[in-house]
């Protein structure tokens, strides 16, 4: 096996703790430095000591720098904040939603204990449909109720319901159908030794083989699969399973051959069976069967207990030179063999409650992964190298005794500063060990990648009377010098790049850079990208676990975030203003009671209005305002106030540079001026950016639901299967750039899944009006006949046509839109 790619970890520095190397280190650069000055290096001299003193105190910082990575993250209490750093555990970052037929499989399985079985195939047609199959557990056994219709007619509900809600992207549930039986015995001959009690054996046997026979489904515990040496990237791969890790022993199908063979190495390995001499099925009369399922017919196998006197002696069990069931000439085994079988059903039925409570049992994940800790020891505080120097230095804690000169005094004081300037460094380079976990946080209101802390006389002794300034000032002074000095948006995107790496993400937008209209100051543009990116790192579970996912249509996707997956990380990559990803895109422009019209339609008269109007934001008008405003009324140098017609002061637009066009919008009134423009200006770049967004419909849930709907307009082949429409706006400033659109329907294509399809629409304000209407009213009827589907409160069927008629009217807009305005994508 080819080893691991790997970057080797760099070591720690080897002088880092040596004080004698770096006393030799730095007595080596003095002498480079100033040797021709400087002469005298011997341990009396007082730069000589400075430098020891000096080296030790760097050997505390190495020692600090050293810690485990625990340490800089961990509070004080010695725990770490998970969520905080963006760092999660393996089960929750590493489960997805359902994509393969094994993924629904064991979902389905570990969702609904009454399932003993489910299979799980694609719908004749490829049109993303799954089918699914299942076969209800069967009772304990000698128990004599059988499972009724109305119990699968209930399973077949909750599986419609499960799976609905975690299907994945242009996927839907198709026909779910329950499986009848096709009932087998065992018969043959098993030897088994007398250190375990043979009752207890047999039953083994045939719970083992019957487990064999309709299930390939069994499951374990996280901790058992973890101590075996399963990686956490296999065992939590695919759906979250509450209930256990699921094993899959073996694909069958339902209706699949049952392997003699391997029922025989079942056998062979349960404890206390010697030898198997013999094994076949035979069916209820004692006739042999072929295992080879149900002979076509849509059947599942299943394998039952013995039962009448002549299925108690089909499989015959050896044990101290006896035969148990033999049923030979001259012998009369009945008593031994009904106490055989009564006590082998007595273990059974104890193996079977077991296993059952085993499936309704939620695991245990408390001890599954080692939350790291760190020591909690403080990494910020400063203890001064003053305090070590002789006390002639007159220095430390003890300072210059009050019987010296002057001159005295004021040598020290002058030390005392001039040692300052290498102990600010070195207590500035501890606040910044203690700003790791800062820096490596999702917190938004981090402004600064740098720290530092100003030196008291608690750190360093009677410093605080030699700065010309109070020392909240000398703060202040201090913490504007880091600014400068602090390229914080530099390192913070530096930052996340790391913590993105982690899972195997990267952040692929910088382009948004070239299509910064609302943020025309540097600083802020960075702030939002910074704020982007920060919101990817954030939602960065829910996006990977969710990436496949669709929205679930049994609850209300309108004004909500119940979007697929691929459409919130979308939303992300796009820098949306908005927090809700399917909403009214129209509905903002409403709300502040303006339409949008083409500029042809605005006469001199009615701009004089548009200043007033846009002000006014009363809701339910429908004041007109020309596109070019819309999208370029807040762009630098685009509004002033001019003069019209005599002395009258309005608000003009520059419609165009060259020549030069001017709009009058409306006049001013006396004390009107710029703060007027500043609002209309913001006014209209709120707009913009609350307009934002897009809708995604996926053509899987358009399909005609009744074969008598006569409104569905004719598709072309391979409208439904795997295709999706994406809707945009093209009113707004960014999205009505054409560089942006294609920066846009590249960012959709490469994060859909590789297998859909994208289908393109920019529509205007009254188109996509139109569409929203046509959309709201589809959501709430697929949402109303799914539903209905699921409580059967409405057998004739009017969901499924009120639903039809909502699909035919949103498939006929798609149709006439699509030739004129879209494109379509493979990536």
């Amino acid at each position: 096996m080819s080893a691991a790619l790997t970057i080797t970890t760099r070591g720690p520095d080897p002088d880092g703790l040596d004080f004698e190397a770096l006393q030799r280190t730095g007595t080596a650069l003095l002498q480079a430095l100033c040797g021709q000055r400087w002469t005298d290096y011997n341990a009396h001299d007082p730069g000589v000591t400075m430098l020891d003193q000096l080296s030790y105190a760097l050997t505390e910082l190495a020692y600090r720098s050293a810690f485990r990575h625990e340490d800089y993250l961990a509070g004080r209490d010695g725990t770490i904040d998970l969520k905080r750093h963006a760092l999660h555990l393996p089960q929750d970052v590493f489960p997805s939603e359902p994509v393969t037929a094994d993924d629904w499989r064991r979902l389905l399985y570990d969702r609904i204990a009454e399932i003993e079985d489910v299979w799980v195939t694609q719908a004749d047609g490829g049109n993303g449909l799954i089918d699914i199959a299942f076969k209800l557990g069967d009772p304990p056994t000698g128990a004599r109720a059988e499972p009724t219709p109305a119990q699968a007619a209930d399973v077949a509900r909750r599986i419609r319901l499960c799976a609905g809600a975690e299907r994945a992207l242009c996927q839907d549930i198709g026909r779910i159908a329950a499986l009848e039986t096709e009932d087998f015995y065992l018969e043959g001959d098993i030897e088994v030794h007398s250190l375990r009690d043979p009752a207890a054996i047999y039953a083994d046997i045939f719970f083992q083989c019957a487990h064999h026979v309709i299930s390939g489904l069994q499951f374990d515990s996280y901790e058992h699969a973890a101590a075996d040496g399963m990686p956490p990237d296999q065992l939590f791969s695919g759906p979250f399973t509450a209930h256990g890790h699921i094993i899959e022993n073996e694909q069958r199908g339902a209706d699949a051959a049952i392997s003699l063979p391997r029922l025989i190495g079942l056998i062979r390995a349960i404890d206390g069976v010697r030898q198997v001499h013999s094994l076949g099925l035979c069916d209820a009369n004692g006739k042999p069967a072929k295992p080879d399922g149900a002979g076509g017919k849509r059947l599942v196998p299943r394998l039952r207990f013995p039962g009448n006197e002549l299925q108690k002696r089909l499989l015959r069990v050896h044990f101290m030179d006896q035969t148990v069931g033999s049923g030979g000439a001259g012998e009369d085994d009945t008593d031994a063999l009904n106490a055989l079988i009564s006590n082998a059903r007595i273990n059974l039925n104890k193996l079977q409650f077991e296993a059952r409570a085993l499936r309704q049992r939620n695991a245990s994940l408390e001890h599954l992964t080692e939350v790291p800790a760190g020591a909690g020891q403080p990494l910020a505080p400063y203890y001064s190298i003053q305090h070590q120097f002789p006390a002639i230095y007159g220095i430390n804690a003890y300072g210059v005794p009050a019987s010296a000169p002057p001159a005295a005094h004021a040598h020290a004081r002058q030390l005392k500063a001039y040692l300052y300037v290498f102990e600010q460094v070195m207590a500035n380079y501890l606040q910044n060990l203690a700003g790791i976990a800062s820096v490596f946080s999702i917190d938004p209101d981090l402004n600064q990648s740098y720290f530092s802390q100003p030196l008291n006389n608690a750190m360093l002794p009677d410093i605080e009377p030699l700065y010309a300034r109070e020392p909240d000032q000398m703060a202040q002074e201090l913490d504007a010098i880091r600014r400068r000095l602090d390229p914080f948006e530099d390192r913070r995107e530096r930052v996340i790049d790391v913590m993105l790496a982690m899972y195997g993400e990267s952040y692929t937008q910088q382009a948004l850079r070239k299509f910064n209209v609302y943020f025309p100051v540097r600083q802020t543009m960075h702030a939002w990208l910074l704020d982007n990116k920060l919101a990817f790192l954030t939602n960065i579970v829910v996006l990977l676990r969710q990436r496949a996912a669709a929205f679930r249509y049994d609850l209300p996707a309108w004004d909500s975030d119940n979007v697929s997956g691929a459409q919130r990380k979308i939303a992300i990559l796009l820098g949306l203003h908005e927090h809700h990803c399917c909403r009214s895109l129209c509905e903002p422009m409403r709300r502040a009671g303006l339409h949008i019209v083409p500029d042809a339609q605005m006469g001199e008269d009615a701009l004089l209005t548009v200043f007033r109007n846009v002000l006014a934001a009363r809701p339910g008008a429908a004041f007109k305002i020309p596109a070019t405003l819309m999208r370029k009324a807040f762009a630098p140098g685009r509004l002033d106030i001019g003069n019209a017609s005599g002395a009258r002061t309005t608000v003009r637009f520059r419609a165009s540079a060259a020549p030069p066009a001017y709009w009058h919008l409306g006049e001013l009134a006396a004390g009107e001026g710029p703060a007027e423009l500043k609002q209309l200006s913001e006014t209209l770049r709120a707009l913009n950016m609350r307009c934002e967004g897009f809708h995604l419909v996926e053509h899987t849930l358009l399909r005609q639901r009744r074969a008598d709907s006569t409104t569905f307009p004719a598709t072309g082949e391979g409208f439904y299967p795997f295709r999706v429409s994406v809707v945009f706006p093209n009113w707004t400033a960014r999205f009505h750039d054409p560089e942006f659109q294609k920066l846009a329907q590249e960012t959709v294509s490469l994060n859909l899944p590789a297998h859909i399809l994208p289908t393109f629409y920019w529509l205007d304000y009254v188109y996509m009006n139109d569409f929203e209407t046509r959309f709201h009213s589809w959501l709430g009827k697929l949402r109303h006949a799914t539903l209905a589907a699921q409580d059967a409160a409405e057998p004739d069927g009017s969901a499924d046509t009120a639903l039809d008629a909502a699909s035919a009217y949103l498939i006929g807009f798609l149709l006439r839109h699509q030739q004129r305005d879209t494109a379509s994508h493979w990536v």
